[in-house]
């Protein structure tokens, strides 16, 4: 995961990457938390671009050589909501990922994105067959840096698709897998912190 910059008081880019081995569960949803000293823009979503614009990109490399074979728009909806357009079709359709922010009872900031089916709109198809990286960028305007100059936590979480359904965790049978994932990052006059 990568700040663009770590400036106090400034709205990085932002740009979470996850990296998902051969024969591992497919992600159903990543939950990625930033601290209460971190704020959220007023407008949410809307402040990186109006409804129905372009604030950054869903990135697919299949194969791990760091080379992007998929990318894909992903559009403001709502100062809480906006999708990824994977058919090109400019429609907003149901097994298109999703993405919404909000805040938690403990004033974290959450960035959280879901991806039904996996992200292939295939529910009998739940691991993946080559090692591959997804990676959101957006644009700055959503997050913004504390004022104080000093080591912030940041943590994220990735639950796999539920292997009965492919999708949806359903309560019954075998559970999805989960990960949780942390950093430090330094908030000062300086650029780029990043982790995975």
């Amino acid at each position: 995961m990568i700040a663009e910059h770590n400036i106090p008081g400034q709205s990085p880019a932002f740009i979470g990457s996850a990296l998902i081995p051969a024969g591992a569960l497919q992600t159903y949803e990543a939950t990625v938390r930033f601290p209460p000293p971190f704020t959220v823009s007023p407008n949410g979503f809307l402040d990186i671009a109006p409804v129905g614009s372009e604030m950054g990109s869903y990135q697919i490399d299949l194969n791990g050589d760091d080379v992007t074979d998929a990318e894909f728009p992903v559009l403001s909806e709502s100062p809480f909501f906006a999708w990824m357009d994977v058919n090109g079709n400019n429609i907003k359709d149901m097994a298109e990922p999703e993405m919404f922010q909000s805040q938690d009872m403990n004033g974290n900031a959450l960035l959280v994105v879901t991806l039904p089916n996996g992200g292939d709109n295939n529910s009998s198809n739940n691991n993946g067959n080559l090692d591959y990286k997804m990676s959101l960028h957006l644009k700055s305007g959503l997050f913004i840096n504390p004022m104080v100059t000093t080591n912030h936590s940041i943590t994220a979480s990735l639950q796999s698709v539920d292997p009965d359904t492919g999708g949806m965790n359903n309560g019954t049978g075998l559970e999805p897998k989960s990960i949780n994932l942390e950093t430090t990052l330094l908030i000062d006059l300086i650029f780029k912190n990043d982790f995975e």
